[in-house]
């Protein structure tokens, strides 16, 4: 199976286990992958992340319990993997607006709340069929010199006010290469969620001997990326990310080793709001030889 096949089979493995208290990582274990390659894979394919998924259909399933008859909500909580009753009774009106007691009694909860079964023959019917095919690279050492900051669900799509920073302050690093490479690298905790990452916004160094306080500095060792080439303004890259992990990968036997990615501005870059302009998107992957293990590089140092 690829990696979209098992993604679809991980669907009947939750319905198999939606009474009970499965985790995340359960799932991924019993599949064979990190945690945090499932995550990705199950959300680019389902536009979900797995542990929300999963959380809603207990819940669904628990208010179709419901349908069918009276339940203690301390049965119901334990059935369902649920800490106590007052979590599962809070997971329920969070999501269905209404206390699981109240739904015996006849109350309407709100149906777009209610979370029906993915399958996988109908996600098929769904795909965006992509053709940008990426060219796999091996690359580096590379050393990146910039500023770090935290991105949140609440901040503005536009890094444009802290690169123009970067740049204004790029006299400071004494070691950057010149004509000057900008890098834009995204990286993440094991355990993040989908909407909050870090950024770096980089300049390549020759070597990190002498980094200004103002400053953070990574580098990365010799690395197998998958290369692909984003058109269009800097604020549209979603889409080809959304192709990479939607489309794409989920098609091949390739290892997602490492909790980064980044995009390359090279010299005849137009800028951030030009349709013409052209980006490079590196997404740093293991290889699967024919019959063998994941054989990956080593992960970015600080």
């Amino acid at each position: 199976m690829n990696n979209r096949e098992i993604v679809y089979r991980s669907l009947d493995i939750i319905e198999e286990q939606l009474r009970g208290g499965m985790t995340v990582q359960d799932l991924a274990d019993r599949l064979g992958y990190s945690v945090y390659y499932f995550m990705h894979l199950f959300k680019g394919i389902t536009g979900q992340s797995p542990g929300s998924y999963i959380g809603r259909r207990r819940i669904t399933s628990a208010w179709e319990d419901l349908q069918r008859g009276p339940r203690k909500v301390i049965d119901l909580a334990l059935e369902y993997g649920f800490g106590s009753p007052e979590s599962f009774s809070r997971a329920f009106r969070n999501q269905l607006g209404a206390n699981p007691s109240a739904v015996t009694s006849g109350r309407e909860v709100d149906s777009g709340g209610l979370q029906s079964r993915l399958y996988g023959d109908r996600l098929e019917r769904l795909r965006t069929v992509g053709d940008r095919t990426p060219e796999l690279v091996e690359f580096g050492p590379l050393k990146l010199i910039g500023l770090s900051l935290f991105y949140g669900p609440e901040m503005p799509d536009d890094l444009s006010a802290p690169w123009k920073t970067l740049v204004d302050n790029r006299d400071a690093i004494k070691s950057r290469i010149r004509p000057e490479r900008h890098y834009q690298v995204q990286y993440w905790l094991p355990n993040r969620s989908f909407e909050t990452i870090f950024f770096l916004l980089a300049l390549e160094a020759e070597d990190l001997s002498d980094i200004p306080i103002q400053f953070t500095a990574k580098s990365f060792a010799r690395q197998h990326y998958l290369r692909f080439r984003h058109h269009g303004p800097a604020n549209t890259v979603d889409r080809t990310y959304e192709y990479i992990y939607r489309s794409y990968l989920p098609e091949t036997d390739y290892g997602l080793p490492h909790l980064y990615n980044f995009e390359y501005y090279p010299p005849d870059y137009r800028g951030p709001y030009d349709e013409e302009s052209i980006s490079e998107v590196y997404i740093p992957v293991s290889l699967r030889p024919e019959g063998g293990e994941l054989h990956s590089g080593p992960e970015l140092t600080v």
